[in-house]
């Protein structure tokens, strides 16, 4: 028998990726990635690496020292979450 999926999963995982964010936790965002995982940031020229998108969050939180983000909406559809954050720069 298999279990369904919790259709929450993701929306929990982007707010868990806002409270590592938020709390300047490197070691808590690592985790939140699959290993292979690949991103693309909107500047980006291409899908990066899950050590390309920490480097990159490590460039935010020196250009923004004080900078936050948060989570505008979640929109869920089975196991994939399409998340809108805001990012309040200080």
């Amino acid at each position: 028998m298999t279990q369904a999926a919790d259709s929450t999963a993701p929306a929990l995982v982007a707010q868990r990726f806002v409270e590592a964010f938020n709390a300047r936790d490197e070691q808590a965002l690592r985790k939140l990635y699959h290993p292979e995982a690949r991103i693309k940031r909107p500047t980006w020229p291409s899908k990066g690496d899950v050590a390309a998108s920490l480097a990159s969050i490590q460039l935010d939180f020196g250009a923004y020292p004080g900078g936050q983000i948060g989570v505008r909406q979640v929109v869920v559809q089975d196991r994939v979450a399409v998340v809108e954050f805001q990012f309040e720069g200080r």
